[in-house]
């Protein structure tokens, strides 16, 4: 479809039946693709791993937008039970929360017990902070420790920094149960402060798209658009469709399934129905007001 053909597509009323198909699209779950997939597997043999003093933990590393939330809520889905307020005993395998703004040991223990909703008094001293978590955690049966945006770490002072990871490696020996920290590369800045830290932390990665992993990029390109509820089939299997759309990405699996998600509301409203590489231009992408990750500090002055 050249652009002028494009140009000429206007946006019309849409039924409700439309709109619907609209909100499931943008509400779509999360897709696995390859290495993720591979790198949950590795979280669930740390899940399972036998009590010991010294737990192997995991750092997940990648870039903003790649993914990473994404997979460990998916993870911790898998593997918490619903909330059940009739049950007879509370579980909860996996505890995943923010990383505090700033390295503190206190507001650490602080945001576990909030996320518990037994968090008292800030003012409570740090002893007692960890002894009710000790406590809890136990009853709940906790397995595993998740802490995400691991790099607000690099935030604090070398003496925060230190004092922050020696109370982490206090709390994973004491509960015994193995650590996922997940941030930008910066987190493994963050965790080689202290050798004794990041040796117990091994890294995996989620990299950013490349046209390197052409074929793997491919599969997870028809994934989604088994998400988008076109009615007609996508033509987006060809070197320069993918290329573009790495392209205007920039790698990134949360922008390129963005972009696609804005391209299926455009096909919807436009009753196009479908996605090809016509669609895949600056100039189209623009208009539906794309902006690229990397201009938009410079596109917002």
């Amino acid at each position: 479809m050249t652009q002028d053909k494009l140009s000429a597509l206007k946006i019309r009323a849409i039924s409700e039946e439309d709109q619907a198909r609209i909100d499931k699209m943008k509400a779509a779950p999360w897709i696995g693709y390859e290495r993720a997939l591979r790198v949950r597997q590795q979280m669930d043999d740390l899940l399972r791993h036998p009590r010991m003093h010294r737990m192997p933990n995991m750092s997940l590393i990648g870039e903003t937008n790649n993914g990473k939330t994404m997979l460990l809520k998916n993870f911790v889905k898998r593997h918490n039970p619903p909330e059940d307020p009739n049950a007879e005993k509370t579980t909860l395998p996996v505890l995943m929360v923010p990383t505090p703004p700033a390295p503190d040991e206190g507001r650490l223990y602080f945001t576990l017990l909030d996320r518990l909703a037994i968090a008292g008094s800030a003012r409570e001293p740090e002893e007692s902070k960890l002894r009710r978590l000790r406590i809890i955690l136990n009853q709940l049966e906790t397995r595993m420790l998740i802490l995400d945006d691991f790099f607000n770490v690099g935030a604090g002072t070398p003496v925060q920094r230190k004092k922050f990871l020696n109370a982490l490696r206090n709390l994973s020996n004491e509960l015994e149960i193995p650590f996922i920290v997940a941030g930008t590369p910066e987190t493994l800045n963050a965790l080689s402060t202290d050798p004794s830290i990041v040796n117990r932390f091994r890294p995996e990665f989620l990299p950013k798209w490349s046209m390197e992993r052409a074929e793997e990029f491919a599969r997870f390109v028809l994934s989604v658009e088994t998400t988008l509820g076109l009615k007609n089939p996508c033509q987006l299997m060809t070197e320069e469709a993918l290329s573009a759309l790495c392209i205007f990405g920039e790698g990134l699996l949360g922008e390129i399934v963005a972009i696609l998600k804005l391209l299926a509301e455009s096909a919807i409203r436009t009753g196009s129905e479908t996605i090809d590489k016509s669609h895949l231009t600056k100039q189209n992408l623009t208009a539906l007001g794309w902006v690229m990750p990397s201009d938009r500090a410079r596109h917002f002055k």
